[in-house]
């Protein structure tokens, strides 16, 4: 974990940066410390960004296709997790490797959920109605877009023939508005 000072005034701070594995208790950890850094100015504001980071950096530790095997057995999903500050925003950013089949699934996902806004209360309601396999069907996906205050940002670079770079980034306002949480 690195906590980095910025000098220019225009570009984000950087509040925390993990690259590498994405271990549960080091994620629990970090949403302490940033709830403890956000509760006092705005507590649903800081409550809505602790979800957001839980969710991205469960998303690189379950579906990065880039792994580091655990002794204990099973593997958690390698990549990098962001907090940055400007003046209005908070903008939690997560990168891990995809396999280059997933970008469309994953394009077509996105889009989906930037365009339909005020439908996805009903929607996360409705997916968790209707069990799905694999991790999470989706939800968290979902969950990151209503806590947004704007569309989900992804971006694609690819890295070699068969993955790509997916990096996606939430942004939540710290003015105080009446979000849903």
């Amino acid at each position: 974990m690195e906590v980095k000072v910025n000098q220019d005034d225009t570009q984000p701070m950087s509040i925390l940066t993990l690259q590498g594995p994405m271990f549960q208790p080091l994620l629990v950890s970090m949403a302490e410390g940033i709830h403890a850094l956000t509760s006092e100015s705005n507590a649903k504001m800081g409550k809505r960004l602790v979800h957001v980071l839980i969710e991205l950096g469960q998303n690189i530790l379950h579906h990065s296709d880039e792994r580091v095997a655990l002794t204990s057995g099973g593997s958690v999903g390698i990549g990098r997790l962001d907090l940055l500050e400007t003046d209005d925003d908070w903008v939690v950013a997560a990168t891990n490797l995809v396999r280059l089949s997933k970008v469309p699934d994953l394009e077509s996902r996105c889009s989906q959920l930037n365009s339909k806004q005020e439908n996805l209360k009903h929607k996360v309601m409705k997916t968790l109605k209707s069990p799905t396999t694999g991790h999470g069907g989706g939800i968290g996906l979902m969950h990151m877009a209503r806590l947004s205050d704007s569309r989900i940002e992804t971006r694609f670079i690819e890295k070699d023939s068969d993955r790509v770079s997916f990096e996606i980034k939430v942004r939540i306002s710290k003015k105080a508005n009446n979000h849903p949480t």
